[in-house]
């Protein structure tokens, strides 16, 4: 799969893109563990509801009803902003919502970034 052009500046300056602040840090590593998506018979899929309860019995795991929802929800977005994001005209997910994107200023970042 290639990379959306956005993240080059970031990979080439082996620099971390910005990400917003994580709150839930357990439930974000539940997905990496158990994900955070499976591949199923057309594709890449979200979890799917027993994929997330196999992954919660064999690492004994004890996730509530809203656990098991959000885990589901973000398997699902997750899934979405990958497809997503491979327009490369996209913003980048860590952009404000609704930021007009200066194309001269973005392409002066780049050109100073790679020089």
């Amino acid at each position: 799969m290639k990379l959306p052009a956005r993240i080059e500046p970031f990979r080439v300056g082996k620099l971390p893109p910005p990400l917003p602040e994580l709150t839930a840090r357990h439930v974000y590593d539940w997905l990496m563990e158990a994900g955070p998506i499976q591949n199923g018979a057309m594709g890449q899929a979200p979890l799917s509801w027993g994929e997330i309860d196999r992954w919660a019995s064999g690492t004994s795991t004890r996730l509530s009803a809203w656990d098991r929802r959000m885990l589901r929800r973000l398997s699902t977005e997750y899934l979405s902003e990958l497809h997503a994001a491979e327009d490369h005209t996209r913003p980048a997910p860590w952009s404000p919502v609704g930021a007009e994107v200066d194309r001269k200023s973005e392409e002066q970042r780049l050109r100073a970034v790679l020089g």
